[in-house]
């Protein structure tokens, strides 16, 4: 005869083991969300530093290619800058940047420019007139900004931008200019 097998009930969690999860997950939301809320402060105050630096490289472009001054203006009240053409900055406005809003919500705590002021003038080859340095904050994190010569001497030691000669153009991507600059003969297609 065959006999039926005993089921056993289904095995549950105890009340014990739930307490020791909640208990580890607990430990790990207390490591972790200080750590998360610390990278993002440094993350928005990172971006906030590109955006400056990117927007000084950006105002001498519009001032070389113009060829006439323009001008970022800083407003520490307003926590942002304008950037505008012309040496008093009473042409158009090119670009409106606000650091306390999304999504950086920094505080742009001092300006210094040499010379003083809140302008900082790029002439009509790209040139800023003056150096200029920006406290960024937020938090307990704060960063400095130093605007030397974005655009020939980056302050960070970045990479300036290439020039390009007759000499140094590729001749591969506009045969034709390149070899006539340079006194060659250009390959037509």
């Amino acid at each position: 005869m065959i006999r039926p097998h005993a089921r056993s009930a289904p095995r549950a969690f105890t009340l014990f083991e739930l307490a020791i999860v909640v208990a580890i997950l607990g430990v790990v939301a207390a490591i972790a969300i200080p750590r998360f809320a610390g990278a993002t402060t440094r993350y928005r105050l990172d971006l906030a530093v590109d955006r400056v630096e990117g927007d000084a490289v950006l105002a001498a472009e519009w001032a070389r290619s113009a060829g006439r001054a323009h001008v970022m203006t800083f407003d520490i009240a307003g926590e942002g800058y304008t950037i505008a053409s012309g040496a008093d900055g009473a042409g158009g406005t090119r670009a409106e940047v606000l650091l306390g809003g999304e999504p950086y919500r920094c505080d742009l705590q001092s300006v210094s420019i040499v010379g003083g002021g809140n302008k900082l003038v790029f002439d009509g080859y790209g040139r800023p007139t003056a150096g200029a340095s920006l406290v960024l904050r937020l938090g307990d994190e704060s960063r400095t900004v130093v605007l030397s010569d974005p655009v020939t001497r980056p302050a960070d030691g970045g990479v300036n931008l290439e020039v390009i000669t007759p000499a140094t153009l590729p001749t591969d991507l506009v045969p034709d200019i390149a070899a006539d600059l340079i006194g060659g003969k250009g390959v037509k297609p």
